[in-house]
């Protein structure tokens, strides 16, 4: 039986290497350090899941990457999970 995949994308290395880690030990990991990446690495395999930062290169990387997967009707019903580690309030 074939592994489920799991994607994960963050700019915080320390994060990836601790939850691939984790995972990795059921699941297929693959990993991106930015939005771009992410985009990419979706296309070559959608994921069974997709674990997104919310701000990685730019601060709304994550959601500007969530609303491209959910417009695409090839990767719309990926399951998304958006996390941030902001411990700061932003005053826009």
């Amino acid at each position: 039986m074939e592994s489920k995949r799991v994607l994960i994308a963050d700019d915080d290395p320390v994060f990836v290497a601790a939850v691939s880690a984790v995972l990795q030990t059921r699941y297929a990991v693959t990993t991106a350090s930015n939005g771009t990446e992410a985009l990419e690495e979706v296309a070559k395999q959608p994921p069974d899941l997709i674990i997104l930062d919310v701000m990685m290169d730019y601060m709304s990387e994550g959601f500007d990457v969530a609303r491209k997967l959910r417009t695409n009707p090839e990767t719309k019903s990926i399951p998304l999970i958006m996390l941030t580690g902001v411990d700061q309030l932003y005053n826009y």
